[in-house]
């Protein structure tokens, strides 16, 4: 089931539910738009147009946060588990691995990515990492960087 905030659905199952979900989408094709969805979110849908755009139309929008989840509770009246972005990470490499799937890993520090690949590979051995990349501090605010 799905629960609205100013027309952003917000995926209100269980992680285990998600799992089943995320299966099927990716047995009908190569890629999902998936937005792990916090207060800091929410906030930023009120004052960026675009932004707000990118969250309506949005296949699955997860809610990562005790904000949300606390608004939610307002709003309908029932405990929606939070899902969070520990959690998808997991279960995806989960989904990854049990069907040799290849991921790409993106933030951090060229350090961190590599004990984070060495990890992957060890507990998630068929897991295909087809890329890392460690961008520059900042670089969102960074013109060179997003060009």
């Amino acid at each position: 089931m799905n629960y609205s905030l100013d027309k952003i659905n917000i995926y209100g199952n269980t992680l285990a539910e998600l799992s089943y979900k995320l299966k099927e989408i990716l047995d009908e094709r190569d890629t999902l738009q998936l937005i792990t969805f916090n207060l800091d979110f929410y906030l930023n849908t009120k004052r960026n147009y675009e932004f707000k755009r990118v969250c309506e139309t949005s296949e699955l929008i997860l809610p990562d946060g005790s904000g949300i989840t606390f608004l939610l509770y307002f709003k309908y009246g029932k405990r929606i588990d939070r899902i969070t972005g520990h959690d998808l990470f997991f279960l995806l490499l989960t989904i990854a691995d049990k069907n040799k799937l290849k991921i790409a890993l993106v933030g951090s520090t060229e350090q961190v990515l590599s004990k984070a690949q060495d990890k992957i590979k060890q507990l998630f051995p068929n897991c295909i990492i087809s890329d890392a990349f460690a961008p520059n501090l900042f670089f969102e605010k960074n013109k060179e960087d997003n060009y």
